[in-house]
């Protein structure tokens, strides 16, 4: 009975773990490789309400043979774990700060004179200072894995890494600290939650409503795909608003 309560504790972190790595490369070809979309400009990363959208539905299928389907909570679970790796690897985080470590070193020169104005106020720990290395970065022919290259790296993204998550547990401890007022005494509904949370009960896929607007949406921008592929085929004229 022991082992069974660990393995209902564990199986939602675990399951977070796998798609960790999974979600994360999805991100970096999305937003770096290809720079097609950027999922994390958005209130909501659409690539973790895709991945919940796609566990919640196997959930469901599993729960009509079996009650070893996951609980809601453990869906939010991975939701939850989903969505801060997407934060921690978008591009106004990781995207940004891996350039900067070497940026005011390798960009330098007499005419910009950055090497005197500012070059040594950067913590050297911070910072990548070694132009070979920087040259195999920014010009490749060289291999990530070699010892010179990743004894110059791993010093600054250890420092940075320490720094990421101290920042990340201090917004926490501020959520903690006005979850009372706000919950309590303010009310709030927190409207970017309310989708994950529905999707991790059992009733939204119930509702109607959802599957006509989900099927109006996947009509428009399959054929604005469509119409990107192939011109002849008409593009819905559907206008932004902000």
């Amino acid at each position: 009975m022991q082992n069974k309560s660990i393995y209902h504790r564990l199986r939602a972190p675990i399951i977070g773990a796998i798609l960790i790595p999974i979600n994360c490369y999805w991100v970096i070809k999305c937003e770096i490789v290809i720079s097609s979309i950027h999922a994390t400009v958005l209130s909501i990363f659409f690539n973790v309400i895709f991945t919940l959208f796609v566990l919640s539905l196997f959930n469901n299928l599993i729960g009509r043979f079996s009650r070893k389907n996951l609980s809601s909570d453990e869906l939010l679970i991975i939701y939850i774990m989903l969505a801060v790796a997407t934060g921690l690897f978008g591009i106004d985080l990781m995207t940004l700060l891996v350039p900067i470590m070497g940026h005011s070193t390798w960009f330098a020169t007499p005419e910009n004179e950055w090497k005197e104005l500012f070059s040594s106020y950067l913590p050297k720990d911070l910072v990548v200072t070694d132009m070979k290395v920087l040259k195999g970065y920014y010009e490749g022919e060289t291999s990530f894995w070699k010892w010179e290259n990743l004894s110059a790296w791993i010093r600054p993204m250890s420092l940075w890494l320490v720094f990421i998550m101290l920042l990340f547990t201090t917004m926490i401890f501020i959520n903690v600290i006005l979850r009372k007022g706000w919950v309590e005494h303010e009310k709030l509904s927190y409207p970017v939650i309310q989708l994950p949370m529905e999707m991790s009960s059992g009733n939204f896929y119930k509702n109607k409503m959802v599957w006509i607007g989900f099927g109006l949406a996947f009509v428009l921008d399959m054929f604005a795909g469509l119409h990107v592929l192939f011109p002849a085929i008409p593009a819905p004229r559907v206008k932004w608003y902000n």
